[in-house]
C-alpha cells in the first residue's frame, strides 16, 4: 500500500526540463503552433465583437436622439449638417406637405422587416417648396411565382401631408438586369430609373423618408381603387382608403444590443479553454511517460 502511494506521489512530482523533451517532436510542435495561432485569433474575434457592440450602442444612441426630436418640416436644403438648431440625423421625424409624383412607384428589393425579407415601396414626393423626396410608403413580401410583378396600390392624387423619418441614402452600386421598376438600393444612382423630369430636378433631396404609418392616415399613402399594377395609369376612384393586403408598415429599428457581448466573452472562453486544454494534454503525456518509465524500472 505504502509503495503504491509513494509511486503515485512520484508520478505527480515536479517535472524536469529533460522530461519535456518530447515537446520537440513534430507532433507536439504542430499542436503547440496551432494553439499559439488560435489563441490570438480567438482574442481578436472577441475584440471584434466588443467593437461591434460599441458600434451598436452608438447607433442606438443616434436613433434614440433622432426619435426624441420634435417633428419639423423637411428643410429646403437636405445636404447640410443641421436643421435649424438641431443636427440633421437619421430618424429625425419630419413632415412633408405636397403631392405624390404619378408613375414613380418602384420596388426596392431585399429589404428587411423583422425576420422577413421583401420589398420597400418607393415613390417620388414633391413638396410645396419644389423638393423631390424619395418616400418609402411601406413594405411588402415577395410574390411566390417568379416572373410575376408584385401588384402595388398607387399613392393618391392631390395635396397630402406625410409624416416620416429622415433616412440616409443607402450605399451600393445599382444593379443591371433587374425586373422593370425594381432597384437594389435606395440612392441617387438607383433612382435614375425614374423619369428624367423627376431625376433631372435640381431640387432632388439628398436623403429619403420612411413613412411613419402610425401618424399617417391610410388615404395619405394609398389610393382608394382596387389593387392595380404599378404600370396601371388609370384614374383613381374616390372613397375611403384601406390598407392593401400584404403591405405592412416599417417600424423604427430595434434598439437591442444583440448578442455581441455574449459572443465576445465566448471567444475569450475559447481562448482560455485552448490554453488549459494544451496544458492538460502536456501533463497527461508527462504522467504517461513517467508511469511507463517506472514500470520499466520495476521490471528490470
Amino acid at each position: 500500500m505504502l509503495s503504491a502511494q509513494r509511486s503515485k506521489t512520484d508520478l505527480r512530482q515536479r517535472f524536469s526540463p529533460r522530461e519535456l523533451a518530447f515537446l520537440g517532436s513534430l507532433r507536439w510542435i504542430g499542436l503547440t503552433l496551432i494553439i499559439i495561432l488560435i489563441i490570438p485569433l480567438f482574442l481578436r474575434l472577441s475584440l471584434w465583437q466588443f467593437h461591434r457592440l460599441d458600434a451598436r450602442r452608438a447607433a442606438n444612441s443616434a436613433v434614440t436622439a433622432g426619435l426624441a426630436i420634435a417633428p419639423i418640416p423637411l428643410p429646403n436644403d437636405t445636404s447640410g449638417t443641421s436643421i435649424g438648431s438641431h443636427p440633421l440625423r437619421e430618424w429625425q421625424p419630419v413632415t412633408l406637405t405636397g403631392s405624390w409624383v404619378p408613375g414613380t412607384t418602384i420596388l426596392a428589393r431585399k429589404h428587411w422587416r423583422g425576420d422577413s425579407i421583401g420589398f420597400y415601396i418607393v415613390d417620388a414626393f414633391t413638396t410645396d417648396a419644389g423638393i423631390v423626396v424619395p418616400v418609402v410608403r411601406g413594405w411588402m413580401s415577395p410574390v411566390t411565382q417568379a416572373g410575376i410583378a408584385p401588384r402595388v396600390l398607387r399613392p393618391p392624387h392631390g395635396q397630402v401631408t406625410v409624416h416620416g423619418w429622415i433616412r440616409e441614402m443607402e450605399k451600393g452600386v445599382a444593379r443591371s438586369g433587374l425586373p422593370a421598376k425594381q432597384i437594389q438600393w435606395i440612392n441617387a444612382e438607383a433612382l435614375t430609373i425614374w423619369p428624367s423630369t423627376v431625376v433631372g430636378s435640381a431640387t432632388m433631396a439628398s436623403v429619403w423618408v420612411q413613412s411613419d404609418q402610425s401618424r399617417n392616415q391610410l388615404n395619405v399613402l394609398w389610393e382608394t381603387k382596387a389593387h392595380s399594377s404599378i404600370d396601371d395609369t388609370s384614374a383613381p376612384t374616390v372613397g375611403a382608403a384601406t390598407a392593401p393586403a400584404g403591405v405592412f408598415d416599417i417600424p423604427s429599428p430595434e434598439l437591442s444590443e444583440g448578442w455581441h457581448l455574449s459572443y465576445a466573452w465566448q471567444w475569450r472562453t475559447f481562448a482560455l479553454l485552448a490554453l488549459v486544454g494544451w496544458m492538460i494534454l502536456v501533463r497527461t503525456e508527462l504522467l504517461r511517460r513517467r508511469e511507463a518509465q517506472s514500470v520499466d524500472s520495476a521490471v528490470s
